[in-house]
């Protein structure tokens, strides 16, 4: 199952983040330029055992930031995420 938090536009973009529920839960950020077709990104930093969602993001034309936590049901930290647009 996937779960998506927020959408946050760019000039150039849309992005979705939230996470995958597969054994944990790992944080998920997904890149489409029309609304339609939409990519995954692959970072081996959001997937982490544990749960990791991302909950909010924002952009420029030169960088994504998104937000969440890391952690398990009795143990959050908080988490941000980057990278190059």
């Amino acid at each position: 199952d996937q779960v998506i938090s927020q959408i946050a536009t760019t000039q150039r973009s849309l992005l979705a983040v939230g996470y995958e529920r597969m054994t944990d839960r790992n944080a998920q950020l997904w890149i489409s330029a029309d609304g339609t077709h939409w990519t995954k990104t692959s970072n081996p930093t959001l997937i982490e055992p544990g749960l990791q969602e991302l909950n909010g993001a924002a952009a420029n034309d030169s960088r994504i930031v998104a937000v969440g936590y890391s952690g398990d049901l009795n143990d959050r930290n908080a988490a941000a995420w980057h990278r190059p647009n």
